[in-house]
């Protein structure tokens, strides 16, 4: 049996030269193995790093758990596989921050001792990565300030709008419960967040709300009774279209008239609760995608770029074909008076 073993070891060795590209990237006096045998260490590391695919030696397969299976402390990670490894943990779902956490734990536990530069560089990413998830989640914690101080209420219900300053298109309102105690890294007022960024945390509340209400008013409304009376009539729609009746809202800044249900208004609620910070990213996300749908139809007006908002091009767009059918007439009077007058 000795002999054969040689002979295989001797193959394998040949086959798993330095210029593997996944070899380790430390000079070779310096590679130590978990029992301080740098020959046996750097030929064992080789082997293993080849293997990450399956190798084709003397007729049969081998694969890298065959050899984790008898590992007996001599095999090290290479730098490559860490790196690997390090990103896959990365690329978990936002939501899996305590998986993710845990993960890192494990993988500075494992390589923590080792003196490679590359390994120590992974090992430090991944402390400084557990600590942004520790500091995220304190913060968002910190945003449940008034669900906690309201904790026996059983359905919370935060409320926000979108859509008061624009030039064109509705006044959106959202309405949203979340389960107590969720915690959903990156959750912020909607306007300190990227496109991408309320995106995502658009589908990680529609999936993890206990429910979601919308409600909205045309410009026509806002030019016929007012932006107060739109604004505070389509947050009545949001809680009326919820799935789950709330027994406590939270409002971004406002008392909204005619409801029974008790509410708490906010300044500046949106960065402050995790309930209404949620309505506001529905809220925005729900806008957003109307008026990207609004700009296919006028396509001149760039409302997929400015939502209806007063930039540049939009003004000098109003200034050479007028308004469209889901312009505000009363913000944008003075406006064209003044182009009309030029």
């Amino acid at each position: 049996m000795l002999i054969p073993a040689v002979l295989l070891m001797r193959d394998i060795y040949l086959r798993v030269t330095i210029q593997h590209p996944c070899a380790p990237d430390v000079p070779h006096p310096e590679r130590r193995t978990a029992r301080g045998a740098p020959r046996l260490g750097h030929l064992w590391e080789n082997i293993k790093t080849s293997l990450k695919s399956k190798l084709f030696i003397r007729g049969f397969y081998v694969f890298p758990e065959m050899l984790n299976k008898y590992n007996y402390g001599v095999v090290e990670m290479n730098v490559c596989e860490l790196r690997t490894k390090y990103q896959r943990i990365l690329e978990m779902p936002l939501m899996k921050y305590d998986t993710m956490r845990l993960e890192l734990s494990e993988l500075i536990l494992e390589n923590e001792d080792d003196t490679r530069k590359g390994i120590v560089s992974i090992v430090e990413q991944a402390r400084k990565k557990i600590k942004a998830i520790d500091q995220e989640t304190e913060r968002v914690r910190g945003m449940m300030a008034f669900e906690e101080k309201y904790s026996e209420y059983s359905w919370i219900a935060g409320i926000d709008e979108v859509g008061r300053g624009p030039l064109a298109g509705p006044v959106l309102t959202a309405a949203v419960i979340l389960p107590k105690g969720c915690i959903i890294p990156g959750l912020n007022d909607s306007k300190q967040l990227t496109a991408k960024q309320r995106e995502e945390l658009y589908d990680i509340i529609m999936s993890n709300a206990i429910a979601v209400g919308v409600g909205m008013n045309s410009e026509k409304v806002i030019d016929e009774k007012g932006i107060e009376f739109a604004n505070k009539d389509a947050m009545r729609q949001a809680i009326s279209h919820l799935q789950t009746t709330p027994d406590l809202l939270l409002v971004d800044a406002v008392h909204i008239p005619d409801i029974s249900i008790k509410q708490v208004s906010i300044i500046k609620g949106d960065a402050k609760s995790v309930s209404i910070a949620a309505a506001s990213v529905v809220a925005k996300v729900t806008r957003d995608r109307m008026m990207q749908d609004y700009d296919l139809t006028y396509p001149q007006y760039h409302f997929g770029d400015n939502m209806g908002y007063g930039s540049a091009a939009h003004l000098e767009a109003l200034r050479e074909y007028g308004p469209c059918p889901i312009h505000r007439e009363s913000y944008i009077k003075k406006i064209m008076e003044r182009f009309n007058a030029e």
